[in-house]
This record gives C-alpha cells, structure tokens and sequence, in this order.
C-alpha cells in the first residue's frame, strides 16, 4: 500500500475531503527540479478535517468513483495554509525595503563623491598659474 504526505485544500464533501501533495521533480533533459502536484480524495468517515491540516493518506480498495485513499493520521491541525497573495505581499515589502536602501546608499556614495570633486576644483588660482608655469618650464 502507497503512503503520501500532503495538505488538505478542500473539505466541503460530505466524508471526503481533497488533499494535494506536492512532488519536486528533476527535468531528465536539463536537470533543473521543479514542483508538481496532484489531488487525491481521501475518505474522512467522521469529517475531522479542515483546509490547511497536514495529513497522511495510504492507498486502499475503490470507495467511489474517485475516492481511493483514506486518511491514517493528522499532523496539525491549527493551522491554515498561507495564502498565496500574502506571501507574495510580504515578500515585495521585504523587497521593496531593500531597494530603499540601496537608493540611499547610493545617494550617500554620489553626495561623498561629489564633495571630493568640488574640494579638489576649488583649488586656489594662485596654485593654478604655479602648475601651468611649471609645466611650460618643464618643455
């Protein structure tokens, strides 16, 4: 009998509920892993699963019509699963942080730059016509 880990995404079933259990996968060609899921209904005879349980399932004989696997155990389940767009929101705050200060750091750099720039044009005329005649001196 086959065993999968997964998170319960449906339970709006009576005594069924949806579970999707992920799989990271190498590409044969290109070697890069990439994820893939799949939905397996699971029978819960006494409805004690909720969206975001993390649960384990094993294989058993046809239910239903698509009903193939029946629960074994729960592992949480308090916890919901994160929404997608939130993660995703936190993720470009993060980000977005990151970028201000960047910005300001640059700022700062060209701020420095620029005042060693003025600084070394300012220099005194006098010490100007000093350099020029040095250097018409020197040919």
């Amino acid at each position: 009998m086959r065993v999968k880990k997964g998170i319960v995404t449906s339970h709006k079933m009576d005594k069924t509920a949806i579970v999707t259990v992920h799989a990271y996968i190498n590409h044969p060609k290109y070697k890069k892993k990439y994820r893939s899921s799949k939905k397996f209904y699971v029978h819960d005879p006494e409805n004690k699963l909720q969206k975001g349980n993390f649960v384990k399932i094993m294989e058993t004989k046809p239910l239903s019509k698509l009903k193939r696997w029946k629960l074994v155990k729960i592992y949480q389940t308090d916890t919901e699963v994160p929404v997608l767009d939130d993660v995703v929101a936190s993720v470009d705050e993060v980000a977005q942080e990151g970028k201000k200060e960047k910005v300001a750091e640059q700022e700062k750099s060209k701020k420095e730059k620029s005042a060693s720039d003025k600084s070394k044009d300012n220099k005194n005329p006098e010490s100007e016509a000093k350099e020029k005649e040095n250097l018409s001196s020197e040919k």
